[in-house]
């Protein structure tokens, strides 16, 4: 099951083209059809015949980002044909499949559509709600509450052939987030020393950036999480990730094995610092001694 949970996503990658009748819409964008059940390729065929960035198909080899790509990429294809329902890009982000064999029958209901015009109100306003689903989706919530605050400051107003600010926000808002989150897990990622057990190199409290290609870069346990934050959300005190799907303990290969004197950043060793009860069996508590520190300060601070 953990190696079936870590390649889920590839296999819904690979799997699309296929399910969703792509030969058929390569046909409509004047490609060749068999070129749609080429792994990767076909990706970055509809990524040029959309004028997207070709260098998103390396996004998707990813554990944590492919499916915000994968989901990316359905949008801007249904896009593609003129589709800027609520409902479609609900199904392009979720379950695009449907939407897929609609755009790939051969009728004239789906054509190539023009690009935005951007200065036409009715345009605009016509593929502004699902502008809204995917701005939520990129980042549920705080997406908004930075745009609206800034149109309320009039920062709505555009200039000539330039997207709204929904729409812009949007796309770097996604962008930056599924950089940010490759570069934060797979290359380098920025910590603060908690303890002194560095004192006379590293002082409590010290900034850093720690480089993780050298010993092997961790894979998530999770693809589920809420961008942005660290294990935990600020001030609601909840987890920022859930276990809904769950992936074994994986590294990626790295240039070296840890030498003696290196510096080296890990998880807290939970349970290395028992509480000792002799009513219990073996004297031990389930629980370790930092854990119940944690607990006890939170519930201060609640009082």
């Amino acid at each position: 099951m953990g190696i079936l949970a870590l390649t889920i996503g590839y296999i819904i990658i690979a799997l699309t083209p296929i399910l969703g009748k792509w030969n058929k819409i390569f046909e409509k964008l004047g490609l060749t059809p068999s070129l749609a059940f080429v792994p990767f390729l076909n990706y970055f065929l509809i990524l040029k015949a959309c004028k997207q960035p070709w260098y998103w198909i390396f996004f998707m080899l990813f554990p944590g980002s492919q499916m915000v790509m994968w989901a990316s990429i359905n949008v801007t294809l249904i896009r593609k044909f003129g589709e800027f329902g609520v409902k479609e890009t609900f199904m392009g982000i979720l379950f695009p499949f449907p939407v897929f064999w609609n755009i790939a029958k051969e009728n004239s209901t789906y054509k190539i559509a023009e690009p935005t015009n951007w200065d036409v109100a009715r345009q605009v306003d016509a593929r502004t709600p699902s502008d809204h689903v995917a701005l939520f989706f990129a980042l549920p919530i705080i997406g908004h509450l930075i745009v609206y605050p800034l149109s309320l400051l009039g920062f709505s107003q555009k200039k000539r052939n330039k997207k709204s600010m929904v729409k812009e926000w949007g796309d770097a808002v996604l962008f930056a987030l599924v950089a940010a989150s490759v570069i934060r897990t797979y290359v380098f990622e920025p910590f603060q020393i908690p303890t002194g057990s560095m004192e006379k190199t590293q002082l409590i409290g010290d900034h850093l950036f720690v480089e993780k290609l050298t010993y092997g870069p961790r894979v998530p346990n999770t693809p589920f999480a809420y961008p942005i934050f660290h294990n935990m959300i600020p001030w609601v005190n909840i987890k920022s990730y859930s276990n809904l799907q769950t992936i074994p303990y994986t590294r990626l290969p790295g240039f070296r094995f840890v030498e003696r004197n290196d510096v080296t950043v890990f998880n807290f060793p939970a349970g290395d610092t028992s509480l000792n009860d002799p009513r219990m069996p073996h004297g031990l508590i389930a629980h370790n001694y930092h854990e119940i520190l944690r607990d006890e300060a939170y519930l201060i601070c609640l009082m």
